[in-house]
């Protein structure tokens, strides 16, 4: 016979012997469960079940593979195609890129070229100021001939000499200083017209670019290599096989394909009636007990501390053996983490449920 509190022993009845003995705290039913909870691994439905890499209680590390799905093959050739399709974009891309650098450097080239007209248009103002200079001497010298006209020193045949070589000069300055103005016009004309080729140079560039959709097709293969990745399921802890639901050649639904846990570390969620939780505090002392246990732990029961009192009211679910135990009561969870060598045993009875005896407070 067991030391411990009788199996099925519901929250009121524990409460009515800790009060007359004085030497019991709460007792209150409960469940076994890894702390970190049993997970579920799925994949997505209609996908078909191709191999499995574990068995159940086999013992896994974080990312370990644990089985393949069917699909696998042609999300892989989905991959392959959407790769090819990205490395023939940047290939394009570069080319067209490089073609479009050569015509960007041409048009700088041709605007540099533009603007160098001022270097031709000072040739031209240093032709037009000697020019006005001709002028000005000719038209002096025509004024002192004028000057001697009543006299004998000059003949009217020097005159008329010198007034054609005035109006020699005239024309020439005027041609210079027409020259002088076209060749400014002209010249902004050209880099006007360079500035525009380069940014329409530029414009090409961008143009031609974004018509290779690179980044789009980056995320299209990106999405299949992450698809092609989800057709090996993988291990998101280290663990324990709980259960395998499917087995190669089945069709994937709504029910996981496994279960596994990590059973490291164990707790027991107990639903503590709602008058006894006052009786609670976190780090409380507690002991866990069920015949299942293997001896002496069937008698001992199992060592924990209390981690978390829920903050919520709700019906049990845990239904007491007992027959006389009452059946509208409303209790709050409390969560009781074991030590390191109950964690070892309650690994075994994952869901068990049990019987929690909660030290008593003291005065």
């Amino acid at each position: 016979m067991r030391s411990g509190p009788s199996p099925g022993a519901g929250g009121e009845r524990g409460r009515s012997r800790g009060e007359v003995a004085g030497e019991r705290g709460p007792v209150a039913l409960g469940r076994l469960e890894p702390a970190g909870k049993v997970i579920d691994v799925s994949a997505l439905p209609g996908d078909r079940l191709e191999s499995l890499a574990v068995e159940e209680n086999a013992e896994v590390r974080k990312s370990d593979p644990l089985a393949t799905l069917d699909s696998r093959g042609l999300r892989e050739l989905e991959l392959q195609a959407y790769r090819s399709q990205r490395l023939e974009a940047e290939s394009r891309r570069a080319a067209e890129e490089k073609l479009a650098d050569a015509r960007v450097a041409a048009a700088k080239a041709a605007l540099n070229q533009a603007r160098n007209y001022e270097l031709d248009l000072r040739v031209e103002e240093s032709k037009v100021a000697v020019l006005r200079q001709n002028l000005a001497l000719a038209q002096a010298t025509r004024r002192r001939l004028d000057e001697l006209a009543s006299t004998d020193l000059v003949s009217s045949q020097e005159r008329e000499e010198q007034a054609l070589a005035v109006a020699k000069a005239e024309a020439e300055l005027k041609a210079a200083e027409l020259a002088l103005e076209k060749g400014r016009q002209a010249g902004k004309l050209a880099v006007a017209a360079a500035e525009a080729d380069l940014e329409a140079a530029l414009a090409a560039k961008q143009q031609t670019l974004s018509t290779i959709a690179l980044e789009s097709l980056k995320k299209r293969e990106e999405l299949a290599q992450a698809q092609w990745e989800r057709t090996i399921l993988r291990a998101p802890i280290d663990g324990t096989v709980l259960k395998i639901f499917l087995r190669p050649g089945e069709t994937v639904g709504p029910t996981p394909v496994l279960q596994l846990a990590d059973r490291r570390q164990m707790v027991a969620l107990a639903e503590v009636y709602e008058a006894d939780v006052k009786r609670i505090r976190e780090g409380q002392e507690a002991r866990v007990f069920s015949r299942a246990f293997p001896s002496p732990y069937d008698a001992t029961g199992l060592s924990g501390t209390v981690s978390r009192i829920g903050k919520t009211i709700a019906r049990p679910e845990l239904k007491s053996l007992d027959p006389l135990a009452p059946a509208d009561r409303h209790v709050i969870e409390v969560r009781v983490d074991l030590d390191p060598e109950g964690s070892k045993i309650a690994g075994d009875f994952i869901h068990l449920q049990v019987e929690v005896q909660f030290a008593p407070l003291g005065p």
